[in-house]
Formats: structure tokens, sequence, C-alpha cells
């Protein structure tokens, strides 16, 4: 008689969710081409994660503050609010005023922050820059 066995083998994956709690994008530069005060206009450029698996897409924005206070979000000339992952920059939408969403506040900070799934990382972890205007002006 011949006896036939079966090995059953069992193979466990653990996988770590990427976290953006701590990181961000590096290397953010920003060039106004607008000369006219109160706008601005030009190219939001940044260096990607490593690893953009878990990266939905990126979303910039002006603000008061580093804290986003205020924050108005940039519209990308192709690709609108969300540049998807992949890209590594923001092309502003020609006339955009340099303003918050509140009047007596002016735009003094650009942010880039990651977009995953599950919304976007906390701006403690968001690239900032200083906003400036080409024209020299202060802030509105």
């Amino acid at each position: 008689p011949t006896t036939t066995g079966t090995t059953t083998t069992t193979t466990t994956l653990t996988t770590t969710p990427i976290s953006f709690e701590d990181t961000g994008v590096s290397g953010v530069s920003y060039t106004d081409t607008r000369a006219e005060a109160g706008f601005i206009e030009g190219i939001v450029q940044w260096s990607p994660l490593p690893d953009e698996s878990a990266v939905a897409g990126y979303r910039v924005f002006i603000a008061f503050d580093e804290t986003n206070a205020y924050g108005a979000e940039l519209h990308d000339v192709t690709h609108g609010i969300s540049v998807p992952k992949g890209t590594t920059q923001l092309d502003i939408v020609a006339s955009t005023k340099r303003i918050t969403l509140s009047e007596s506040h002016p735009a003094n900070w650009l942010l880039v922050f990651i977009e995953t799934a599950g919304g976007l990382q906390p701006v403690s972890a968001a690239a900032k820059i200083r906003l400036y205007d080409q024209s020299g002006a202060p802030p509105p």
C-alpha cells in the first residue's frame, strides 16, 4: 500500500502602513513669475518621497502662517487642486490672488501636503516655505 502525505504551510505576511505623520516632501521651491503686486503665478516644485505607494496625490496651500491658518488651496493649470503622485510640481493658475480665506490675514506661507486615501497629512509634517511676491510689495 502507498500512503501520500500532505504538508500544509502557512505564511504570515505582515505589512506596516506608511505614515505621513512625521515625514513629508522635501526640497520645496517656488518662483513667482507675476510682477504685479497681490498676484502669484509660477511653478511650485518638490522632491517626492522614495516610496509613493500610499500617496494619492499632493495639495498645495497658501496660508497666513505655518499652521495653515486661513489656508487657501492653489489650483494647478492641468490637474486642478489635487496633483497626482508621480508629479512633482504645481503650475499655479494665472491671475491667482495672493490672499487667504480671511481678508485680514495675508498669505505669508506656502505649504505642500501629501494626500492619502484617508485625507491630508497633519500640518506639522507638511513641507513649508515663506511665500514672496515678485513685485516686492508686502502682502495685501
